[in-house]
């Protein structure tokens, strides 16, 4: 069969995935101000990474014989089936198109998938043949794309080891970066080394109900492969993984590097985790495995809010710790916030504001707590809806825009406290001068 994958976008400022927060997708809108507009034009130039999930069906579908083409934003009229990638900050846009091709090819068969599709389901069954619910992997390799009708139920892919390699023939030049302060082109391409996630920010966290609620483990030797594969076909030399917690087994997170160095591939990484789960002797052999840089989910400066929020990021005091370790072994550190969680008022969030300035990492990131469809925090705040008035504008859910009636913050408070956030952390001297100056600067001498 003909079969395209039609990557449907709206025009955005910023840079826009549809794999980051569970599928959900995001839009980085880092505000209105001189320095939050410069970070959102450096961000969409060196860190505008092509999504996964059409890699994985790409691949997929060219092992069954299938004849398949890409598009963003573009249609190829001869397609028996179009798939789009579904999520919520294109949801109009990809609605548009599904609609239209409706319209204008009536025997083509139009679909949607990803994570986002689960709470969308009914909205998107309006224009669409058939919406896949789960791990489209899973449905794509236990039954017949010819017979996808209506809500189709794949259910998660248990075997991790049984996924083709992501074909990524299909994206140009949109995996080469010339990242900052990088002396060499990088061409980067997202990896997951596993699939789930059990933490307690399942109130309010995409992952767990989009992944499950247990993580399921690519063996070690299957991602070494990967990272094989990627050097040699397509001369990738960094990569990031897209894992929501990549040490939260901290054991097997030291073989996979001991692993890595016995291969000596020369390809570099970046993960996201949690200060929890990092200890001196991971660090040092992240460090020797070519990790470059680490995102940490730091959330808050107030342990208030993050107790009343069932928020476990660890203390504050192994926090600073184990980002030091990891500046001190070379590894550059982003510490991800976020404003505006439902006990947050100003002080709160200009505590998190100062304790990131306190950090002083490499980078940070200032997003606004957003309570999404289908997890446990919208459910609770529509079913008082007359108090909390939920936006009903998917184009809202960026991630870095306020959608309900907060108890205590207005959205345009939390729009001014994200632009102060930005601009407080990085247009500082002691900022430039630890990450950005040369060394003589940077130790006070000469």
């Amino acid at each position: 069969m003909r079969i395209h994958i039609l990557q449907a976008t709206r025009k955005v400022a910023g840079r826009s995935n549809k794999d980051t927060n569970g599928s959900y997708g995001t839009l980085n809108d880092f505000g209105s101000s001189f320095t939050s507009r410069i970070l959102m034009a450096i961000k969409s130039r060196k860190m505008n990474f092509p999504e996964l999930a059409p890699a994985y069906v790409i691949a997929i579908l060219k092992s069954q014989g299938h004849e398949v083409t890409y598009g963003e934003n573009s249609v190829n009229p001869d397609a028996d089936i179009t798939l789009l990638q579904s999520s919520l900050v294109h949801l109009k846009e990809e609605c548009r198109w599904a609609a239209e091709l409706k319209s204008l090819y009536p025997m083509m068969r139009v679909g949607f998938f990803s994570g986002a599709s689960d709470p969308l389901s009914d909205e998107l069954l309006r224009v669409a043949d058939f919406v896949v619910v789960g791990e489209i992997e899973n449905a794509l390799m236990s039954q017949d794309i010819a017979d996808f009708d209506g809500k189709v139920v794949a259910g998660w892919v248990n075997d991790l080891d049984s996924l083709v390699f992501p074909d990524w023939g299909h994206v140009g030049n949109r995996i080469s970066y010339r990242l900052m302060g990088g002396s060499r082109e990088k061409r980067m391409a997202p990896m997951l080394a596993s699939r789930g996630c059990p933490m307690s920010c399942r109130h309010y966290c995409t992952y767990p109900w989009t992944q499950g609620k247990q993580q399921r483990k690519r063996s070690i030797s299957n991602i070494v492969a990967e990272m094989c594969h990627l050097k040699e076909r397509y001369e990738i030399n960094l990569v990031l993984f897209r894992d929501p917690i990549f040490t939260l087994d901290m054991e097997r997170a030291k073989a996979f590097c001991r692993e890595l160095i016995k291969a000596k591939i020369d390809i570099q990484y970046i993960i996201e985790t949690h200060t929890r789960f990092m200890d001196d002797e991971l660090i040092a052999l992240l460090s020797r495995s070519g990790c470059i840089a680490v995102q940490f989910g730091i959330e808050s400066g107030n342990a208030d809010v993050m107790e009343k929020s069932s928020r476990k990021s660890g203390s504050f005091a192994k926090q600073e710790r184990v980002i030091e370790q990891c500046e001190n072994h070379g590894i550059r550190v982003l510490a991800l916030f976020m404003l505006a969680y439902f006990d947050d008022n100003e002080e709160t969030v200009n505590q998190t504001i100062d304790y990131a300035i306190k950090l002083n990492p490499y980078g940070a990131q200032f997003t606004v707590a957003t309570p999404y469809p289908g997890t446990p925090w919208y459910d609770e705040l529509k079913h008082d809806n007359q108090r909390f008035q939920l936006s009903e504008n998917h184009d809202d859910y960026t991630q870095y825009k306020l959608v309900y009636q907060h108890p205590s913050l207005s959205s345009e408070k939390v729009e001014t406290l994200k632009n102060q956030a930005y601009k407080r952390f990085y247009y500082r001297l002691s900022y430039f001068q630890k990450h950005h100056s040369p060394a003589i600067l940077r130790s006070g001498t000469g």
